[in-house]
């Protein structure tokens, strides 16, 4: 009950932190993408919103990148590695997995969504959670 507590609260404050903006007057980095869209231009009836914002996203998430996911996890736990207290520790465990930042959120997104995703993650802390630690 504990573990399960800790980490919904670990993958809120990872969306916390990948939603702040930028404290420091300095203007997000260029990513190469184009800015998005207004939602209020949107033409009338036009119901699209970008996933993340209310709508369920269809993201397929394979297996290995399930495990994948709960490995920085366990690994960012392990290493003490709080999300909110030291972001870029949290990023560098990402990166150093076969996971880009994008696909982490956006497999985090998949999860709160899924009950069954939830699930599967859960077996697989317990799975993976000796070879970690």
């Amino acid at each position: 009950m504990l573990k399960n507590l800790f980490i919904s609260l670990f993958l809120f404050s990872f969306i916390g932190i990948a939603c702040e903006e930028r404290d420091d007057g300095m203007p997000p980095p260029d990513d190469g993408q184009p800015p998005l869209e207004d939602p209020q231009a949107q033409e009338p009836g036009g119901m699209e919103q970008e996933p993340g914002l209310g709508q369920e996203m269809d993201a397929d998430v394979a297996d290995d990148e399930l495990e994948e996911f709960a490995t920085v996890i366990l690994k960012a736990e392990r290493d003490q590695i709080d999300p909110q207290m030291d972001p870029e520790g949290f990023t560098e465990v990402i990166e150093d997995s076969e996971l880009d930042t994008d696909r982490f959120e956006e497999i985090n997104f998949a999860v709160q969504q899924d009950p069954e995703l939830q699930q599967e993650l859960q077996q697989l802390f317990a799975e993976l959670q000796e070879d970690i630690y």
